[in-house]
């Protein structure tokens, strides 16, 4: 069995290690099996020297493409750079698309620290033996509840994270225009970003109702949870309108 570190591509939305992709993902690393603990060490040589490794070699490509293209780096261009660097910081971290996909993830970490998933498998069995449900209802229900709430674990950074990096290309359209995209002719980073935040929040909106639905949570936990999600779904839109019908190479074909 292969395994690998756990990743998304910035245009992908899946688990690598479910993803018909991987054979064409740079990011993939085949190992044995057991191997993701070990590939996560921060102490694991073999992993940081293979990380060392792969940014000298986007280094040497980038200095090549530099000197291909007759560019001459100048220090007033580093402090220039510098400088847009963190005007985009300061235009993402507070935007209030950032704030709020912050906030969820604040909020909902504790909730779901309190889940008792065996409290849970206990109350189903006794509705099989009384009679109230068939096991295999049982059964399936248990295996949903149970990958939805991965889905809520899994995607409760990744929201934030993919929110961020959208802002990041929506500051830069709002300096340099949209022509700067257009120019290289490269994919959509901003809407590729927006449209995952999109994806990902709505299904943790279906995952949250479902545990709400079934009792894994209460009401009063999983409602403000539930009303902060439709917030920054509502706001990608807004932010984003293009978001929806942008499709990503590889993965909308």
């Amino acid at each position: 069995m292969s395994t690998h570190i756990p990743f998304i591509h910035n245009y992908c939305d899946r688990w690598c290690e479910r993803c018909p992709m991987t054979s064409r993902c740079a990011i993939y690393v085949p190992s044995e099996e057991g191997a993701l603990k070990k590939n996560t060490d921060d102490e694991n040589e073999e992993l940081w020297k293979s990380v060392g490794e792969n940014l000298l070699k986007a280094a040497a490509i980038i200095s090549k493409e530099i000197e291909k293209r007759g560019i001459v780096i100048t220090e007033e261009d580093n402090l220039r750079a510098a400088q847009e660097l963190e005007d985009k910081m300061e235009f993402t971290d507070n935007h209030e698309l950032t704030q709020l996909s912050e906030q969820y993830w604040t909020e909902a970490r504790p909730i779901l620290k309190e889940i008792n998933l065996e409290r849970f498998g206990e109350k189903s069995l006794q509705e099989v033996e009384l009679g109230i449900k068939e096991e295999t209802q049982q059964h399936k229900l248990f295996e949903q509840v149970e990958v939805n709430l991965e889905i809520i674990h899994f995607y409760l950074f990744f929201i934030n994270m993919k929110c961020k990096r959208a802002l990041s290309g929506l500051h830069n359209v709002l300096e340099n225009g949209a022509e700067e995209q257009e120019e290289f002719d490269i994919p959509n980073d901003m809407l590729g970003s927006a449209k995952i935040a999109l994806i990902t929040t709505r299904r943790s909106i279906g995952a949250w109702a479902l545990m709400m639905e079934h009792n894994i949570f209460s009401e009063d936990k999983a409602l403000p949870l539930l009303a902060k999600l439709q917030r920054i779904e509502s706001m990608i839109q807004r932010y984003f309108p293009e978001a929806s019908a942008y499709r990503r190479p590889g993965f909308d074909d």
